[in-house]
Formats: C-alpha cells, sequence, structure tokens
C-alpha cells in the first residue's frame, strides 16, 4: 500500500475528493491515461531517433545536396558529360577513401568492399564522362551521314575552289624564292590581322549544342546537290573514283596535319579514317564570340571552305576542339598555313582569340620564314633523305 505524502493526509477530507488528479511525466510516476501513456511515449521515441539519426546522416544529406547542385551547374554549362565528371569524381573520392583508412567516408559507406565498388562506379562515371565531353566537338566535326538541304541567305552556287597542295600549306609556288617571298608576305599579313582581334578569356559553354546552335551536319549550303562534306573530299583528295558527281568512292589525301599519304575508301568501316576537319572548332568559336552570331552565319561558318580541311581522322580526334595553344598539326612545315587559316576565319567571323592563343600563334609566325625554307641536301648534288625511295 502506498503511503501519501504529509500533506496529502494535512488536507481536509473535500479537498483531497476535489483535488485534481496530477499526470506525472516521469518514468517512475503512471500517469492517468493510458493514450497519454501511448502518445507521450512516441513521441519521445521519435525525438530521440531524430537526435541520434541527424547528426549521424547529417554529412551524407550536404554530400547529396552539394554534388546535385554542382552536378546540376556543370550539366547546364557542359551538358550531361559534365555531370557524369563531377558525380563520378566525388564517389571516386568516397570510395577511395573508404577503401584506404576502412573509415566511413561522408557518404556512410559502411565496409572497404563497399568503398571499392563505389570507387569502381565513380572511375567509371568520370571516364564516360570524360569521353563524351571530348567527343562533343569531334562528333560535330565529322559525319559521315549527310543532313537535309539546308538554304543560306546568297548562297554561292558554286563548288569551292580548288585547294594548293598541302604538304608545306599553301606556300607553294614555282621557286623557292617565290615560297619565301609568299610565305613572309602570307605570314606578316596573318600576324596583322591577328593584333586587330580582341584578347579575352573563354566565354562559358551556356549548353553548348552542335544542332542547335550550328545546324545539321554538312547540308547543301551552295545548292549543288552535294553535302557539304562531299564538296571537301572532292577539293582535297586526288585520284579520286565516284559512284556520281555527290559520292567518292575512293582516293588519296596528303594528309596536311601529319605529312603523311592516306587512301580513302567509302564504307561503314573505312570512311571514319579521313574526316573534315573544322580549323576553328565549333565549340571554341561558340566561347569566343560565335554565341553573338545570328545562326544564319553560324550556320555558314559551319559549312565556310575556308574553315574545313579533309585530314587524318585519328589527328582530328587529338586536336578535337583545342586552340592554337593547346594543340597543332604534328607535321610542323603545316603549321604556319594552319595558324593563318584560324586568323583568317576568327577575323572573317569577328571572333576573339585567348591570351594564350594568342601567344601561340605569334611564336609560330614568327617562325614562319624558318618552316617555309627547302631542306638542305645532304650532299652536293644528291638528293635529302626526305627524297631517296
Amino acid at each position: 500500500m502506498v503511503v501519501p505524502s504529509d500533506d496529502w493526509l494535512s488536507e481536509p477530507a473535500a479537498a483531497q475528493e476535489s483535488r485534481p488528479s496530477r499526470v506525472a511525466w516521469d518514468d517512475d510516476e503512471v500517469p492517468l491515461s493510458e493514450k497519454a501513456v501511448e502518445g507521450s511515449g512516441k513521441l519521445t521515441a521519435f525525438i530521440n531517433q531524430l537526435g541520434l539519426l541527424l547528426p549521424r546522416y547529417l554529412s551524407l544529406v550536404l554530400l547529396v545536396v552539394v554534388t546535385a547542385m554542382a552536378a546540376a551547374i556543370v550539366w547546364f554549362t557542359l551538358g550531361m558529360a559534365g555531370g557524369f565528371v563531377v558525380v563520378g569524381a566525388v564517389a571516386a573520392a568516397c570510395g577511395g577513401w573508404v577503401l584506404v583508412t576502412g573509415r566511413a567516408s561522408w557518404g556512410r559507406l559502411p565496409s572497404r568492399s563497399s568503398g571499392a565498388i563505389v570507387l569502381t562506379v565513380g572511375v567509371l562515371l568520370s571516364v564516360l564522362g570524360w569521353t563524351g565531353l571530348r567527343w562533343g566537338e569531334v562528333s560535330s566535326n565529322d559525319s559521315l551521314t549527310p543532313a537535309p538541304a539546308a538554304t543560306l541567305p546568297s548562297p554561292t552556287p558554286t563548288p569551292p575552289p580548288p585547294r594548293a597542295p598541302l604538304g608545306t600549306g599553301e606556300l607553294h609556288a614555282e621557286s623557292d624564292t617565290d615560297v619565301s617571298d609568299e610565305g613572309s608576305a602570307r605570314s606578316a599579313a596573318a600576324l596583322a590581322a591577328l593584333g586587330t582581334l580582341e584578347v579575352r578569356e573563354w566565354a562559358p559553354r551556356n549548353s553548348f549544342d552542335r544542332i542547335a546552335h550550328f545546324g545539321e551536319s554538312w547540308p547543301d549550303v551552295d545548292g549543288n546537290g552535294c553535302s557539304t562534306r562531299e564538296d571537301i573530299l572532292a577539293r582535297d583528295l586526288r585520284d579520286q573514283r565516284r559512284e556520281d558527281p555527290c559520292v567518292l568512292l575512293s582516293g588519296v589525301l596528303d594528309d596536311p596535319f601529319t605529312g603523311a599519304t592516306l587512301e580513302f575508301y567509302r564504307g561503314a568501316d573505312t570512311s571514319f579514317a579521313v574526316q573534315v576537319d573544322h580549323v576553328v572548332a565549333l565549340s571554341n568559336a561558340w566561347r569566343t564570340g560565335a554565341q553573338q552570331l545570328s545562326f544564319d552565319d553560324r550556320l555558314r561558318f559551319a559549312n565556310d571552305p575556308r574553315n574545313l580541311l579533309a585530314v587524318d581522322g585519328e589527328a582530328n580526334l587529338q586536336k578535337s576542339d583545342s586552340d592554337a595553344a593547346e594543340w597543332l598539326p604534328p607535321n610542323e612545315l603545316f603549321r604556319c598555313e594552319y595558324v593563318i587559316l584560324q586568323i583568317e576565319v576568327k577575323a572573317a567571323y569577328g571572333l576573339w582569340v585567348t591570351p594564350d592563343e594568342r601567344a601561340a600563334m605569334e611564336l609560330v609566325l614568327d617562325n614562319c620564314d624558318l618552316l617555309a625554307e627547302p631542306p638542305a641536301p645532304s650532299a652536293a648534288g644528291a638528293p635529302s633523305s626526305s627524297q631517296r625511295p
């Protein structure tokens, strides 16, 4: 039997009967209602559990939120491939930390085996995203399937003029003296034109999209019935064999990028060996002023014969969307011509150059006379090593 306290006993009986019962909240006291017991117990348990889980998984929540925000920003500027790179890098970092230290990372990974799995997935995502970024411009540079015909204002109904042999650029002439004079004049003119180009840093990619911003690949912009790609192959290849005026079956390319001689054969597994390169890459143009051009001007830029060359496919993959500061043709004899073409195209469309790009172009142009000089004979009256059979 429970004995009441002294205060309770000292109260009159009537007061004891009218005194409201107390609801106790301590564990050793009994509440009046089982419903109150059940409700207070659930609320207390929920608060206790939340208090334990929130600090434990707060890092995971923050990691997910920050990663999602970063991936969204990069996705918007660089596309889906950029988002893959961000997510993959974060996953690889978390997985690598757990695998090396055996301690849970911000991702709350419970074991080294789970860390290894997350690390592998993160690396694969990063590689996939990076490959997508590098191939984005390459795929826009060369397409084997002609697009439907498109019409530009004031089209030129004539095919592009034949280009001179491109071993040492368009500096060929009848004599070595003429080559040197013409080379000096063109490099000097290009250097002067370079001085007129605005110098700025890269603009954001802003969700660059080849088709949306520059039109379908290789339309028939000049109305001659052939795609732009076929026009360039017809201009740059020799010893051509054709099925019809717009279908080249085979030919030989004196590749300007490598200096090698390539045989072209049309086919699903062989056509890719010879690609049509944008001398000023489309994404490079997009980030150096083309965003301010009209769609018609960008379409004209993407199909301008001055900005297009048939080249070795592997070399084109290596170039991707690089500028002159990041990549130059392996064939040093073509570097002057390559830089001159880039300057002419950028000047024609009002594009700018970056500080590093301008410095690289100036360096090449300053050495054009040396590159244009013919090789010295190896002995009196004997052909040079490059002329020997």
